[in-house]
């Protein structure tokens, strides 16, 4: 596999640029600790959404939101407030989390 970039392009640059004062290296650090949390936050979501606790789905998806947009991954962020207004209302769909379970796997 080819090393990474010292400085992405696109979408990653924006997030380095807006969230880490141009430190890439404090990005990726950032980023590698959120994929680790993102099995656990799988495994919540899911829990959340087979037992239709949709109080927890409403809490963990304020979480995401601000960890996609901070990586720069603007459209999960939106994806995950709906999660949360549809929660926050009782829709127990949750076709949000569906759409936000592949980013969680990696």
């Amino acid at each position: 596999m080819p090393p990474e970039p010292a400085f992405p392009s696109g979408v990653e640059s924006d997030a380095i640029l807006a969230y880490f004062g141009g430190d890439a290296g404090m990005f990726r650090a950032y980023r590698a600790k959120c994929l680790v949390q993102f099995a656990d936050d799988l495994v919540a979501g899911d829990a959340a959404l087979k037992s239709t606790d949709l109080a927890a789905l409403q809490r963990l998806s304020p979480s995401l939101a601000t960890v996609f947009r901070t990586l720069g991954w603007a459209e999960d962020g939106l994806v995950a407030k709906q999660l949360e207004a549809h929660a926050a209302v009782g829709d127990g769909r949750a076709t949000a989390w569906a759409q936000l379970r592949p980013r969680l796997l990696g």
